[in-house]
Formats: structure tokens, sequence, C-alpha cells
């Protein structure tokens, strides 16, 4: 719990480096300093994923590395769809973001969590906010015990189809260090996926949006949909639907792009890896059109790259250039749409005449021998304004720098 004493604390050095906080704990004897710079740190992580987290003044968080992990309010809330009026079982707790979401459009959560201190505070921050229907137990789930931890709490009671499992699994060994490959993921799913299927008939995993579709479809298996998330176009995780009823298939496998946007309409592209591979497109060769199209990331990373031009009439600028023009502006398209200003060649002249129309702009490279940053040093132009210059490569081989305006 939080005294009045360390919140007091807490709301004063709030804006203080947590590091100069550390070195100054001589100074406050009756102070859990080190708790204090924690918890300062957290919040501050939090407020770009659960602002209605860091502002409360009661809740604890132990440890930063579970905000670096746990998903954020507009990801869980879009996966509270998922299971209505049903049971949820979060089997790698963490900070409780999703169990506090799944709670709120379900009858009973059950939240599993294997660090003690983490699993305390949680309960406790849970009671802060009022949250009755969550079920806590401080345990490692193992393919040991998972069973018969699952009977001990009577889950095998319930309706299978309204029994939805989630786990999000630790991206980080005991020691702390970060681990890439999924088959390194604590619990791994392909071990304990026979044992769920006895409660359930519906597993959700979220992973890291690194992580390779295919293969991650293909390892853990019976994925009917896999689902890339983005929040204000920067992917932030990748949601497999595990079906017990769903036989296997990458081809056929559902893929939705999904763009979150804190005050705006969600977009969602839908497609299959069949679609993507049987799609055809014409591509601009030496000539854009009035638009210029920037599909959002989620799309890129879900890999709809021919598709999402047949599918808006768009031309592709290259093949290996992501990046799609058009007479007309579709703004139900899900991305980015500018209106193209001019396109100037990629040569010592434009460069000159660039830097003088154009003293601030935003710069993308899309397929080009420069990143944006080199590029920016290139051109002399500073950071900022309305102006979006395109560093990309045509369909002919020719590099063009595109300069347009956003106009959604």
């Amino acid at each position: 719990m939080i005294s009045k004493e360390l919140a007091q604390f807490i709301k004063i050095h709030k804006e203080t480096n947590p590091i100069e906080i550390i070195l100054s704990r001589d100074k406050y004897p009756n102070i859990d300093v080190k708790l204090a710079a924690t918890i300062i740190t957290a919040r501050k992580k939090l407020i770009s994923k659960m602002p209605e987290w860091a502002s409360r003044e009661d809740l604890i968080f132990p440890s930063t590395v579970p905000t670096e992990q746990c998903s954020s309010s507009l990801t869980a809330k879009y996966k509270q769809k998922y299971s209505v009026d049903g049971i949820v079982i979060d089997i790698t707790g963490g900070l409780g973001i999703d169990s506090f979401y799944f709670s709120k459009s379900n009858k009973k959560v059950y939240y599993f969590e294997r660090n003690s201190t983490l699993y305390n505070a949680v309960k406790y921050n849970f009671s802060c906010l009022n949250v009755t229907n969550v079920s806590f137990s401080n345990i490692e789930l193992t393919p040991q015990n998972i069973e018969n931890t699952l009977l001990d709490l009577s889950i095998d009671n319930y309706d299978k189809n309204k029994v939805v499992v989630y786990l999000d699994p630790s991206r980080r060994k005991k020691d702390g260090s970060r681990v890439v490959a999924m088959a390194e993921y604590e619990p791994d799913i392909t071990s304990i996926k026979s044992t769920l299927f006895k409660f359930s008939n519906r597993i959700l995993i979220k992973l890291s949006p690194m992580e390779d579709i295919k293969a991650a479809a293909s390892e853990c298996g019976n994925v009917s949909l896999a689902q890339v998330i983005s929040v204000n176009n920067e992917c932030k995780e990748l949601l497999l639907h595990i079906d017990k009823n769903h036989t296997a298939n990458n081809a056929t496998m559902t893929i939705n792009a999904v763009s979150l946007k804190k005050n705006e309409p969600n977009s969602l592209f839908t497609f299959t890896y069949e679609q993507e591979k049987n799609a055809s497109c014409y591509y601009c060769e030496n000539e854009l059109d009035k638009y210029l199209y920037e599909p959002d990331v989620s799309v890129l990373k879900a890999g709809a790259f021919k598709l999402i031009a047949q599918r808006f009439n768009l031309k592709k600028i290259a093949n290996n250039t992501h990046l799609y023009s058009a007479s007309f502006a579709n703004f139900s398209f899900p991305g980015k749409i500018f209106e193209i200003k001019e396109v100037a060649e990629y040569s010592k002249n434009a460069i000159r005449n660039l830097s003088k129309n154009y003293p601030k702009a935003n710069i993308v490279t899309r397929n080009f021998p420069l990143g944006a940053n080199s590029l920016r040093k290139i051109l002399k132009i500073g950071d900022g304004g309305t102006v979006t210059i395109f560093g990309c490569t045509l369909n002919s081989g020719v590099k063009k720098l595109v300069i347009s305006q956003k106009i959604n």
C-alpha cells in the first residue's frame, strides 16, 4: 500500500530524474526512495499506454519491466470483443491491464502471475479500482501443473465455448535479458496448448509485432486468425487466435491489419495470403498521379502489398516500394493520403532548390538508398512543418523525391 508520506513524496518529485531521487535516499530515511523512483518511472511509461492508471496516486508499480510489455488501454479495449459475458483465464497476468478490461465485459476473470511482488501489487491495485470479479493466483503455470491448477478452480465446469484463455508470454529470461525467438517465450504455447483445450476451445496469444506471422502461426498450430494491431501507426502486437476446431493452413488463414487511433475510427483490412499471392496490380512506371497513398504499418507488417492496390484501384510505385498513387482520394484507405505538390529528381540541382522552397519538412524513405535521417542531412531541411518528402524508387529504377501534403 502507498502510505500518505510516500504518495506525497512521489507527488513532489514526479518531475525529478529518478536517478537523482535514488542518489538522495540518505536524506529521506523514512521513505522507500527506490520504490518511489520506480513508481515515478512506471507512471511516465504508462502515460501513453494507460493514462487512466498513470494519473492515479493510489496505484503501486513495483517494477518498470511490466510497463514495457503491457498492453495499452486501446489494444486491451479492442480485445474485449473476443470474450463477452464469459470466462477469461489470463495465465500470464503481468500488470493486469488485459485482465482489467476483460473483467469489464465478462462474468469472471482468472488472473495468474508467477512474480509474487507484481501479483501483490496488481491485487492491491484492483481493490483500489473496485474490481470484484477477478480471482488471483500467485503461481507459475507449467506443463506439469497447469491441468491440476485449473481443475482445482473448477474451471472444467464451464462451457468451453464461453471460456477464453489469454496469454502474453514473457519476452525476458529469468535473469532479465530479452529473448526474440518465440520458442524461448515463457510459457511456450506449444507445450501447454493441448491441456488448455481441455478447458477452452479458444486461445488468444499476444506476441511481439516483430514475430514472423507465418512462422508463428505454423509453430502454434490451429491459428484461425492473425491480427497485426497498430496504435497511431506504430505496430504494437501480433494477436493470434488459436481455435481447437481449426485445421492449420497459412494460405487460407485470415489476416487482419488493425489500426487503432485514440480519437478516430478504427480501420480494418482483412485478407488471406492466398489472396495476396493471386493479386495483381498496375505500376506507376515514370509518372505519379495526383495523390500518394501510404499504408498503415499494420498493413505493411501483415504483408498486403499487392492486394491493397487491387482493392482500392491504386497503382503501386514499384514492386519493392510500398507506396501507391491514384488520381482520386479514397478516405476509406487504411493509411495516410497525401496530395502530391511536385516530383523532383534526386539530383544536386533539385536538392539545392528543395532546401530553398521547403526549409522544414517530414522525411520518409521507401526503397531508397538512404535512410530518412541521412536524406535529411543531404537535403539540409529542418524537421517539422506540413510538407512530407518521400524518397523512393520508381518501377523504372529511377530515384525520386515526392513532395506532398497530408490531406487526411
